[in-house]
Order: structure tokens, then sequence, then C-alpha cells
């Protein structure tokens, strides 16, 4: 740092002496000059020459000029002249000169002291000032010196880094600080800064809102010191404000995240331990009331307290794994095991640690969760004993659809054979007997009917037993979708015509091949065309068709019949779902669902859409060949 003015005109022990020396020479220089005028009053200027030499460089050289302007007027100016003699005749004159040069001397080595500490105080002062300046800077913090007699108030410092304003910009009085207090704060602020004043406090401390310049509100810390009379009123406060935003900020994040894990560990039913397996210190935190009924000021700090709630069946192993995993070097243990309840029943909790070690590998430190897991539990085991109901029933269900399929092989064999015998039979004995026996021959119709029937009903029942159990069969090849629908127009354009029903084909040209086995999907179609012919009057019509689809080729069987209920159109691919209807043939419930069978088994789907009154279609999709 730079010397002030002051400073530098202080100089080395030789510069002061130096300073002495030219003095005396001026005055002897001046006083030869000076002579025919002055000369009987000569002592006035080397006097002057001695202040000169003590004020500029103290005692010592203000003696030194004083010996030597005696010296010099013994020599030049008291008798005898150009000689130093002692014995001179004015002897007195020369005690005289020295003693006022050495008043003069202590006088002006006196002011030279007293000018260097007051030029040192300044500067002291002038330093604290810099530093002041320097450490409020970057801290945002200013000072402020209110004289509570005369109501004003004096800022300095970082003012404008804290609020936006700089000090010439504001008025020197508290009103105009406490009209940019928040107004949720101003109240509490006001009545704290009373109380203060009010008692004997020296010192308050306050953390409020502050609107900045620029219109938004900061967070300010507020400290001081009240300087009181001899009767204890305040006269002054000496205190400093500083811009705690971002403190403020960092207290509400972390405030923010401690509730988000007490929310968490409450909700989770957990609570956390820091232990050091070296001093064997512990401390309990979360939600250990919502786990073991414990508040944490109720328990003791010690592994032993928990150790001793540990059920007794699980200790042993607990704690060998625990020891196990301490020495062994792992990063994490974990544990499930039962604890007694502050209540005296015992939970389920799964305890999950990290391990901190030191560079030897040494556990210095273990942070770890104990949660309870009871309902967890209880949840699993209600579902393992579930799932292994349902297994059980699954199992007995399967037994019962091996043995009701076995049960029905056994008996389509026994039957289809009977009926077999009593179609031939029949139709011999409708060959065998006269034309004119019109009574007969009704007879054996009807009972070769009925064997069809029900040869067909056996048919339908072992292809619905082959749907449920996954193992209908299918020979599919490439396959003409237009093939497909002659062949089945063909096998109900007899049965149409005689229920007076219009049969029809609407085939899109050039459709692709379908892989399918044509027997079934004949067979799927069949089943759609005699559903349709139940419920279409005499008059109507029924239309298969195909078309291309995204998926394929849709096939589709429409007709003009008495239409489906749309509550009922979820219902009608189920087994034995039929709606019965005034006059209409009741069926077994099968053809559609047989239909849906044959269609997944395939990789299509199939749909349905009615009107009551006019109408149905089904349409079903295919996967091409390629």
């Amino acid at each position: 740092m730079n010397r002030s003015p002051e400073l530098q005109k202080e100089t080395g022990i030789a510069g002061r002496y130096a300073i002495a020396v030219a003095a005396t020479a001026v005055a002897v220089i001046v006083s030869k000059l000076l002579q025919p005028i002055m000369f009987t009053n000569l002592c006035p200027l080397f006097c002057l020459a001695v202040a000169v030499a003590a004020l500029y460089g103290g005692v010592g050289p203000g003696v030194v000029a004083s010996l030597l302007s005696g010296a010099a007027l013994d020599y030049w100016y008291f008798p005898p002249l150009n000689h130093i003699s002692i014995a001179t005749t004015d002897i007195g004159g020369l005690v005289v000169f020295l003693v006022v040069a050495g008043f003069i001397t202590w006088l002006g080595g006196t002011v030279r002291n007293q000018r260097r500490k007051a030029v040192q105080a300044h500067m002291a002062l002038r330093k604290s000032e810099e530093r002041f300046q320097l450490a409020s800077e970057p801290l945002a913090a200013f000072l402020y010196d209110y004289d509570l007699t005369t109501g004003l108030v004096e800022r300095f410092g970082g003012l404008e880094e804290v609020v936006g304003f700089k000090p010439t910009q504001i008025p020197p009085t508290p009103d105009w600080w406490i009209e940019r207090i928040h107004p949720e704060d101003i109240e509490r602020v006001m009545r704290d800064a009373k109380q203060a004043f009010d008692s004997s406090a020296t010192s308050y401390a306050h953390q409020y809102r502050m609107r900045h310049q620029q219109g938004h509100y900061i967070y300010i810390g507020d400290r001081g010191r009240i300087v009181r009379d001899q009767t204890g009123c305040p006269v002054r406060v000496l205190g400093g404000v500083s811009d705690i935003s971002a403190r403020k900020r960092a207290e509400e994040a972390l405030h923010a995240s401690e509730e988000r894990f007490r929310l968490a560990t409450e909700a989770l039913a957990a609570f956390l331990y820091d232990w050091n397996p070296v001093t064997n210190h512990l401390e309990w935190f979360g939600g250990m009331e919502e786990v073991l009924g414990f508040r944490l000021d109720e328990v003791r700090p010690d592994v032993a307290w928990y150790r001793s709630r540990v059920h007794p069946d699980d200790l042993a192993l607990v704690w060998h794994s625990g020891h196990e995993a301490l020495e062994s070097g792992a990063r994490g243990h974990s544990n499930v095991y039962r604890i007694r309840h502050r209540d005296g029943h015992y939970i389920h909790v799964a305890d999950r640690s990290r391990m901190v070690r030191d560079e030897s590998g040494r556990a210095i430190r273990v942070l770890g969760g104990v949660s309870d897991i009871s309902e967890r539990l209880h949840l699993e085991t209600e579902r393992t004993e579930l799932l292994q109901r349902e297994h059980e029933a699954r199992t007995a269900a399967e037994a019962a659809s091996r043995a009701r399929d076995e049960m029905l092989g056994v008996v389509s064999h026994d039957l289809r054979n009977p009926l077999a015998a009593i179609g031939l039979c029949a139709s011999a004995l409708s060959q065998s007997i006269e034309p004119g026996s019109e009574s007969v021959q009704r007879m054996l119709a009807s009972i070769k009917h009925s064997a069809d029937s029900t040869d067909r009903l056996i048919e339908d029942l072992l292809d619905v037993s082959s749907i449920e159990s996954g193992r209908l069969a299918l020979e599919t090849r490439a396959e003409n979708p237009g093939y497909l629908l002659e062949q089945t127009a063909d096998l109900f354009a007899a049965a149409a015509s005689d229920h007076g029903v219009g049969l029809e084909l609407r085939i899109t040209p050039d459709l692709p091949a379908v892989l399918a086995d044509a027997e079934r999907v004949v067979q799927g179609l069949a089943n759609l065309v005699t559903n349709s012919l139940k419920c279409t009057d005499r008059g109507g019509h029924i239309t298969l068709g195909a078309e291309p689809d995204p998926s394929g080729v849709r096939f589709a069987v429409e007709d003009t019949g008495v239409g489906i209920a749309a509550d009922d159109l979820p219902y009608v691919f189920d087994r034995f779902w039929q709606k019965h209807r005034e006059g209409r043939q009741r069926s077994t419930g099968l053809g559609l669902a047989i239909v849906r069978g044959i269609v997944d088994a395939h990789g299509g789907q199939i749909s349905v859409e009615s009107t009551l009154g006019k109408g149905s279609r089904f349409s079903f999709t295919l996967p091409t060949a390629n």
C-alpha cells in the first residue's frame, strides 16, 4: 500500500539529521545576508532553524540543530568573533538561546509525534473502511446507523448489492425501509423491534422479506446492537443487513426434503438407523412409531435394546449373517426377521443396509432401513393359497374335462353305431315296402330324420369338446374362397327353396387363396346359413359373400331375418346360448360356438351386426395362403 504525503516526508535517520544540518546552514547563510540589518537580533532566525529540525526531524535533530546554532552564534556573533570559547563575555545570552532552543525542540517533537499518531489513525480508519467495503460487497451486506434522537438513518456499504438502490436514492429515514417490508412480515418485525427497544436488550436479530428495486422480494437478515443512555433508553442503533435469500432457499429445500423423507418413511412404515460398528454409536430416525410403536425419544440408542426385541428363533441367524457381512467386505446386507412390537405381538420386518468402509476395508458406518412387511407377507401367503386352490381347481376341472371327453367319446361311439343301424334299417324298409303305404313311409322317414339329427348333435358335442380342449384338428391348404361359398350354397339350395328364401352369392373377383381346412370352413358357413334359415321368413333373402380384408379375406352370411337385440349380441357365440322366439324352432345353441371355434383355430376373427326386424350379418376373416 502507498504511503500518504505526510508519511512520505518521513525519511531515514540520516535524512532526519540532514534536515537539522540543512536548517542550521540556511540560518547561517540568511544571517550573513541580514547581518547589516539585524546584527543585534539574530537568535530568532536560529530558533526557527531549530523549530524546523524538531518539527520535521524529531527531538534528536532538534538538539543537533540547537547545538549547531549555538556554535554558529558563538563563532560568528558572540565576541570574541571567529572563535569558539566558553568563556565568552556573552555567556548568558548563549545559555538563554540554548534553553529556548531546548523548549522549541521539545515542543516541535511533541507536535511531530501527535501529527504522526493522527496520520496513523487516519490510515487505520481508511484501511478499516476498505476492508469493510471489500467484505460487504461479496457478502451482499450493508451497515446502518440509526440515531433515535434525530430520527435519521445513515446507510453505507453494499446497499445497492442488497436491494438495488444507491444510498443517494434513499431518504435518510426508517419509514422508507419499513414500507418495503413484505405485508405478511411487517407486523411481526415491528412487534419484535418494539419488544427489543422496550426491554433491556442490547441486540436484536430479524429475518423478513424485503421488496427489491426490481419488484421481487428477497429474504433479509437484519442484526444490530442497541445503544442506550444512562437511564436505559435507546438512543442509537448500529446494525447490518445481508441478503439471505440463497440460504433461505437452501433451508426450504432441506425442509422439503426432510418432509418428503418423513412422509416416505411413514407411508412405507419404515425407520432408518446410522450405526458406527467401531464406537458402537447408534442413531435412529424416521417412522419408528409406525413400525414398532415407540417414539424416537423413548428408545435408547443401543444395539442391545434392539437385539432384545428380535424373535428368539430368528436372533442367531440375524446376528450371524450381519456379523458375516461386516467381516466379509460386503457393501450391503439384507435380512427378514420377526421383531416384537410395543404391544407385544411380533411383526415381520425387512432390514436392508449399506456399509461404509475405510481404506483397510473395515466397516466404519452402517446405514440402513427397517420396514414393516407383515401385510405384504400376509397378502403373499393369501396369494399363494389362492394360487394353490386355483391350481387344484384347475387340475380337478381338467380331470373332469378329460373324464367328460372320455365319457362323451364312449357314449358317442355307443350311440352312433345303433343310430347308424337304425338309419340303415329305415332306409331298407322304405325301399322294400310297397309305394302305396304312405303312412309307413312317413314313419320310416321320421325315424331316419331323428337318427340323422341325433348324429349331428353328437358330432356337434364332439366338436365343442375338441374346441374347448384346444384339440380341434385342421388340415389346412390353399383354398379358393369362391369354391368354399359355392359348396355351401349347393348344400342349402334345396332347403332354401323349400323355405321360400332366396339364396345368392356375392363374391368379389380375383380374391387371393386362403389357408384353410375346407371341410371345417364349409361346416362353419353351413352353421351360419342354418341359423339364417331358422330366422328368415318366407320371401326373405340370404346372401353368401367374400371380399378383401386387411387381415386376409372376409366371408359373410347376411340375411333379412328377424335380427338380434343389441343386449344379446355379446352372448351369441357362447355355448348353449339361444334366444327363444315364438314360432321359431329351438336349437341346441352349439352352432355359433362351433363357428367361432373354427375361425379362432384358423387365426381369424368373427363378428356380428344385427338390427331387430331388419336382419343380421355374420362375418369372419381367414388369412391368405401367402
